[in-house]
């Protein structure tokens, strides 16, 4: 069995999974919790030091908010987990990070702009 620690939507959660006898399914425990999961899809996972594409990748806002600061600059290479910049909603801090490994090639918010659900706020290639 693997273990792995997943982030989805800012929140980490720590799983095992086990590839079963049936070639297209999987038991991944999830805290404590046995799903059987069928791959519907299979693919090589890139090498972690290099850039794995060239098409960008977009990072959206999770939630509106105000953008308290921005971490990084256009050009600047980033690992997966990488504090992006600052999203203040709800009167709560979110960090946002990157999802994968790569360059930013865009900022699109400055400091203090307002932003919507879904907005894209930085890409990566």
């Amino acid at each position: 069995m693997k273990k792995f620690t997943l982030r989805i939507n800012n929140k980490e959660y720590k799983i095992q999974a086990e590839r079963l006898e049936e070639a297209e399914k999987i038991k991944v425990n999830i805290d404590g919790i046995d799903h059987v999961v069928e791959i519907l899809e299979e693919s090589e996972q890139s090498n972690k030091n290099q850039i794995a594409s060239h098409s960008p990748r977009n990072i959206k806002s999770p939630l509106p908010g105000e953008v308290l600061s921005i971490e990084v600059t256009v050009g600047e290479i980033v690992s997966s987990g990488t504090k992006l910049l600052v999203l203040e909603a709800m009167k709560m801090e979110n960090i946002i990070t990157a999802e994968t490994d790569g360059k930013i090639s865009d900022i699109l918010v400055s400091k203090g702009d307002k932003v919507e659900a879904g907005q894209e706020l930085i890409k990566i290639e």
